[in-house]
């Protein structure tokens, strides 16, 4: 073992970092443990599900960074905007009818080989 590595519990303590981590932690697990809970009332309300589903995926962003559980953090957060992302977004896409394509453009004169 290193001896120049050695630092003392006092000294470690009496860091800022470690004294910011020590005062985070609760804040977060407490943060987490209401998005948990919360999730199955709050992700299925229209007006709430932007917020929630955001705070689900920094959620398990946290946890690739802070864990390294890349491959269960990216599945997450692929299911769960599968599941919730699409009503978010709307798109004015026109629906695909068979028998339409291309008969704007014959209607309307203009000659087009699609």
């Amino acid at each position: 073992m290193c001896h120049h590595v050695k630092v003392s519990t006092c000294q470690a303590l009496r860091s800022p970092r470690t004294l910011y981590v020590i005062f985070l932690q609760p804040v977060v697990g407490i943060v987490i443990c209401l998005l948990e809970i919360g999730y199955p009332f709050l992700i299925w309300n229209n007006k709430t599900r932007k917020i929630w589903l955001i705070g689900i995926c920094v959620m398990h962003v946290g946890i690739d960074l802070t864990m390294g559980m890349d491959l269960f953090a990216f599945i997450m957060i692929v299911l769960n905007v599968a599941a919730f992302g699409p009503g978010l977004i709307r798109a004015d896409l026109q629906t695909y009818q068979p028998g339409t394509v291309g008969r704007d453009l014959w209607t309307s004169g203009k000659r087009a080989f699609i």
